[in-house]
């Protein structure tokens, strides 16, 4: 387990060096896993900028490279495979709340759970059987924690990204000419993939009393890929006469 260092202390200035930003966390205690890159760390940087005790682990650097899922139809997909996927990205979640749900119970809480777009809808480009029906767990999980935390003032909020630009995804996918999810923000209606810091900002949201009266709620970070039909762009809106 590691502290977590400002992003002042890395980068020379952010979030505390401006008043007007303030410190929408100031001194609360936050556990984050995955801290080592992509969304996880973006996360543990911009927490403790916004005055967090940030303490966060991750695994070691071959667990790293291989990666939490791994993707396949539902026809290929072996049992090892599947199990795998659920067990990293599923029950990884409900030990960690398991554990610090009697904390929770005295103290109060926020959890944020990170789920994915995989959970909302299939792909017809990228066979992901155990990745989604993993997802999907993430939002089930997320309300029923949310039901059951709600009387010991303890929130439950998910966050859905969808293709987003971590150090794993640009070797794995953005970098592959064949890979059939290359082109993926060609079809992103706000034009580009979401970055990690992008998902980041949500879980402050989440994590702050901004949200005090938000839990079981599933916030979409896709630039609205999962909400708008794929298609050509809409014309230009087309002026009257004598409009200036």
């Amino acid at each position: 387990m590691t502290p977590v260092r400002s992003r002042d202390d890395e980068v020379g200035g952010g979030a505390r060096s401006n008043p007007a930003i303030g410190r929408r966390l100031a001194d609360r205690v936050v556990l984050l896993t995955g801290i080592g890159s992509g969304q996880g760390r973006e996360a543990a940087l911009l927490f403790a900028e916004h005055g967090a005790h940030v303490i966060g682990c991750d695994v070691d650097a071959d667990g790293a490279e291989e990666g939490a899922a791994r993707f396949a139809s539902g026809e290929t997909q072996s049992a090892e495979d599947w199990t795998f996927t659920r067990r990293n990205e599923g029950n990884l979640l409900f030990f960690a709340i398991k554990h610090v749900w009697p904390h929770l119970k005295h103290h109060g809480g926020s959890i944020i759970n990170i789920a994915s777009t995989a959970a909302l809808a299939g792909s017809a480009t990228l066979p992901r059987a155990a990745h989604s029906a993993a997802k999907s767990a993430v939002i089930g999980l997320t309300r029923q924690v949310a039901a059951e935390g709600a009387p010991f003032r303890i929130r439950c909020n998910a966050i859905s990204p969808g293709p987003t630009a971590t150090p794993a995804s640009q070797v794995a996918i953005f970098s592959d000419p064949h890979h059939p999810m290359r082109d993926i923000a060609a079809h992103i209606p706000l034009g580009r993939l979401a970055s990690p810091l992008d998902v980041a900002f949500a879980a402050l949201y989440l994590a702050s009393n901004e949200a005090q009266y938000v839990t079981g709620a599933n916030i979409v970070v896709d630039g609205g890929y999962s909400a708008v039909l794929p298609g050509a762009p809409l014309a230009e809106p087309t002026r009257s006469p004598g409009a200036e």
